[in-house]
Formats: C-alpha cells, structure tokens, sequence
C-alpha cells in the first residue's frame, strides 16, 4: 500500500498535468481567434460599464477601469473557451456566431444607454421599453441619436476610441507568449476582482453577466407592472369631485417628503454635530414643529396616508378608497408634479407610484426598483427637474419631491465629496464613548446624510425665496430611525417615528395671507401626525372639499389633539 503521501504528489502532478494541457490547449486556440478573443473582451467591458460607477458600491474612479478591463478580460477568455468547446462540432459554428452577435448587440445597447441616460440594461430601462408605444420609440430614436451624434465630439469618446484602437494592435500584434500571458495576469486580477465585489456587495452580483440580468430583471418588471396596473385599474375617481374650489392662497406649493430622518439627529432641534447648517441659518423665518409623528415606521403606509385622506387609524390598503391629494389639487386647479428619486414599483412601492399616476408630471429619476441597485442617484439629481417645475409657466404649481433622505445604506445617500463627519466627530459628544468604533462609523455616516439632505434643502429653500408670488415649502419626514440612540439598537420601529418638519411661506405668501402667518406660528408645539397632511395643505392654498376635516388640521381652530396612531397602534411614546 503506497504512503499518503506518494498519493497525494501523484494527485497533484495529475492535476498538474491536466492544467497545464488545458493551459495549451487554451492559449493555442487564443492564439488562433484573437479576433474573436477581442470581440468578447470588449463586449463583457461594454456589458458591465454600469457596474463600477454605481453609487452603490462606491468604487473608486481609478479603481473602476482596471475593473472593467480586468473582469472583462475574464469573462471574454471564458467566454472564448465555451465558444471553442462549442466549436468542436462543425454544425454548432452558426449558433455560436448568431450568439456572440447578440451577446455583442445587447453590450452595446447596455453601454450606449449607460453613457447617454446614465442606466444600462436595468428594470428601469426594461420598464420603459415595456411601456413604450410605437410613436413615442420613433421619436425617441431621433433624440438618442442626436445624443449620439454629440458625444462624438467630446474627448471622452476620442480617449474610448484610442484605447480600442490600441488594444485592437496589441492583441493582433503581440508575440504568442506574451499576448497569452498577458490575458492570464489580466483573468487573474479579474478574479481576484469580482470575486472581491461578489464578497463585499450583496447586491449587483448577477449583473455582471448581461444574460441573468435581463432573465431576472425582465421577469420582476414584467411581475411589478402587471400588479401596478392591477392596483390603477381599482382606483375610484375623486369623490364629490364638484365641491373642490379654490382661491389660490399660494401660487406655488412644494411639499418635500424625506427618508428615515430622525429629528433627534437634526441641529435645528438641538443636536450637538451641525447636520443642519442650512436650515439652522434659516431658522427665524421657518416654522419648525417640535412634535409631528409619521404614521407608519414603513414607507409605504406612511406614503399612503400622506397622498390620501386616509386616517393614521384605517387598515392598510385603505388608499384606493379614500380620496387622492393629486387628484384633489388636480381639480382645484392646480398644475401637479411628481419628482422621486425613490423606486416607483416593486413590492413596497406600487401603491405609492399609483396614487400618483395622475400627476400631470411624474418623474422618477433614480431606481426602479429597490433591487436596481445600478440606477441609483443622489438626491441632487431632483434639482434640475425642480427648478424646471419652478420654472414652468401653469399658473398654479404643487410641486411633491420625494428624496431618498437617509434611507440605509447611509454612505450611498451622498456623495463622498459631502462627507463632513467621522466616527471621532461622534464618540467626542456628549455620551458619544458608549458607542463602539463600528457604531460611532455608522452614526457619523448617518449624520452625513443628514447633512447632505440639509444642503439640498438650502437650494429648494433659496428657490422659494425668489419665487415672484405667494409660495410655501413643506418639508417633513416619513419616518425616523434608530441609530443607537437608544438600548444600542439600529433599526426601525414604531417608537422611532419623530420627525423633522418645517413649512417656509415666502415674503408675498406672508403679505398675502397674514392669518395664516398667525395660524403657523399657533401651530408649532402642536402634536401632529403626517397622516393629516392634505388638511392643513388645503388650508394653505385656500382649498376646499367635502372630504376636509377641520379637526385634522393643525391650522384650523377647530383642530382636535387625539390619540395618534403608528402601524395601527396607539402611539404610547414621545410627550
């Protein structure tokens, strides 16, 4: 009986052996198809452009093209090997070529879309596409190659343009020994690359391969539309549509909603880090309330309540039946926008993009979908579209912005060049060295976002300001959250729902309407709840409609404080 030992070296040379035949059988048909070897290699770095620039995974910029270069370069050798395995059989010749067609087709599809509209292949891309009608594809043909025809003349593309020229003469001109070696060192640091992504990001794995991501995100976009139409379909029109009037107290009316924002974590109320330097600076001319609660600790009751008449008491899914705040408004007359930078379908999100369809104007400028995760932005990319609702000439505007706040993951909510605090920052505030290290990190960057949500609403503030007639900002958050405040928890709950809310009316707004000047500041310590939000946002412009309730609305002198609700529940915490 031969030693472990000897058996074991046997199995290795074997496998050595092995290796090194499949090494030479490689490198010879690599050296035979270098043209093919090149197609492939380009068209994965094409596949996956998208990837490394998501602000997701904030990898660096010179990080992101050794990245696409290198995992490129392993996936087009693995590529060209099964194309070569397949190639053993004459017959499977033509479907291999018809396959790498299309595998070189959708790369550039995914590419050209990534460089001109700042998304790739990704539910969003796949949900327009799906509900994109003949006539408006013709036309955006022409606007996709006017952009084109654009981008030729950037340096950018001439860079593209160079580098592919140049690898197109190594690759053709390399010795044998060198060129194989140098996909090998290339392969390897790609492996090492993606396999680094796949370990550190639990998301984006399986858009790296163009097939899996067009199967799975085809077959939830497909899944989510069906259900959005199904939920469109049961909306009721506006009940007692005839009894909505207005007189048009505010010519402008923005109403922006924010994400898990705690007002425990806002300078503005207090804390000890400047996370609200902007609107601190602000502050003698805003109206900050102390004690508004959101209804839900999840998003999408609470996004219900909110565009709805709903009550913090009714049973979820009570939003279809109950009366819309864009269709109110829509009737008042009123021009209505809808600008998110949240996911307009998905599990949690269709009942929102639903109660908002009939906005005049819907944009959603980030993900889809909470799952595509390659279409995220930050919230500045709401400006541009603000300032054009601000700009337009309808004579009435409501205008809702939906941010992505706070919303975890807190490092992709800003960007790296907004980031003001550390976890030292944190463990010097008062009571701050009860956190660990790991805990003050992740407070600091929850702080950061914070601040960044601060910085944008100083530019929607100023843009009030300089409105010519009578306008008001509302500003407030669905929901709080937990980090580590309290029992060194991080998470959500119903006892995490207090929330930072302010309201600016401008200088013709307060000239206008000096009771609701008095009725506002009568308000500031009242207990409220977002639920109630159309009520007093009624009053605010000089709205009517039978489904107001004065005792809902803090600006009314009729407004009851009753118990209020959070999930469903009696809110037992707070004053």
């Amino acid at each position: 009986m031969k030693p472990m030992s000897t058996s074991v070296v046997s199995l290795i040379r074997r496998i050595s052996r092995w290796l090194g035949e499949v090494w030479r059988g490689f490198t010879t048909g690599l050296d035979r198809h270098r043209l093919l070897w090149l197609v492939l290699w380009v068209a994965s770095m094409l596949s996956m452009a998208d990837i490394p620039a998501g602000i997701t995974f904030r990898i660096p910029s010179c990080l992101q093209v050794g990245y696409i270069i290198c995992v490129g370069a392993f996936k087009g050798s693995v590529s060209l090997a099964l194309c070569l395995l397949c190639m053993r059989w004459k017959w499977m010749k033509v479907p291999v070529y018809v396959a790498v067609g299309i595998y070189v087709a959708l790369a550039v599809v995914n590419f050209a879309s990534y460089r001109f509209f700042g998304f790739g292949i990704t539910r969003r891309m796949i949900s327009i596409v799906m509900q994109t009608n003949p006539a408006e594809a013709a036309e955006f043909a022409g606007y996709a190659g006017s952009l084109a025809a654009s981008s030729v003349a950037t340096w950018r593309f001439a860079l593209e343009v160079l580098f592919m020229v140049v690898a197109a003469i190594a690759v053709r001109r390399l010795p044998r020994t060198i060129f194989s070696r140098s996909v090998l060192a290339a392969g390897c640091v790609g492996i090492v690359m993606a396999a680094s992504f796949a370990i550190v990001f639990s998301s984006g794995r399986t858009a790296h391969l163009l097939s899996l991501r067009i199967a799975k995100y085809g077959r939830e976009t497909y899944r989510d539309l069906r259900e959005f139409e199904r939920l469109k379909d049961d909306l009721a029109p506006l009940p007692d549509a005839a009894s909505v009037s207005s007189t048009y107290r505010a010519a402008t009316v923005v109403v922006v909603i924010g994400e898990s924002a705690s007002r425990g974590h806002w300078q503005a109320y207090g804390y000890p880090l400047p996370t609200t330097p902007q609107v601190s600076a602000m502050a003698d001319s805003l109206f900050i309330f102390t004690d508004v609660i959101g209804s839900s600790s999840s998003t999408s009751l609470n996004l219900e309540n909110i565009l709805t008449l709903s009550t913090d008491d009714m049973p979820e899914g009570s939003a279809l039946r109950s009366p819309r705040v864009i269709d109110i408004f829509n009737k008042a007359g009123y021009s209505t926008w809808w600008l998110s930078n949240q996911e307009r379908s998905g599990l949690v999100s269709n009942m929102s993009g639903v109660l908002v369809s009939q906005a005049d104007v819907v944009r959603y400028v980030g993900a889809e979908s909470s799952e595509d995760v390659l279409t995220s932005r930050y919230d500045e990319a709401l400006l541009p579209h603000l300032r054009k609702a601000l700009g337009d000439t309808a004579r009435r505007k409501m205008i809702f912005v939906h941010l992505m706040g706070s919303h975890v993951l807190y490092t992709s909510r800003y960007p790296g060049s907004a980031t003001v605090f550390t976890a030292a920052d944190v463990l010097k505030m008062p009571g701050g060295r009860s956190h660990t290290g790991d805990e003050a990190a992740t407070i600091a960057e929850y702080d950061n976002s914070i601040r960044y949500t601060d910085s944008l609403l100083g530019e929607m503030l100023r843009a009030v300001v300089r409105q010519p007639e009578p306008a008001v900002l509302i500003y407030f958050s669905d929901h709080g959250v937990n980090v580590y405040d309290i029992d060194g928890i991080h998470g959500r709950g119903e006892r995490f729902v207090e929330v930072p809310a302010l309201i600016y009316a401008n200088a013709p707004y307060r000239a206008a309407n000096p009771d609701m000047v008095s009725a506002l500041d009568s308000a500031l310590m009242l207990p409220v709840t977002t639920a109630d939000l159309a009520h007093p946002l009624m009053t605010l412009t000089g709205t009517t409609y039978s489904g107001y309730d004065p005792t809902r609305d803090f600006l009314s002198p009729q407004y009851v404080k009753r118990h209020r609700y959070v999930d469903l529940r009696p809110w037992t915490f707070g004053k």
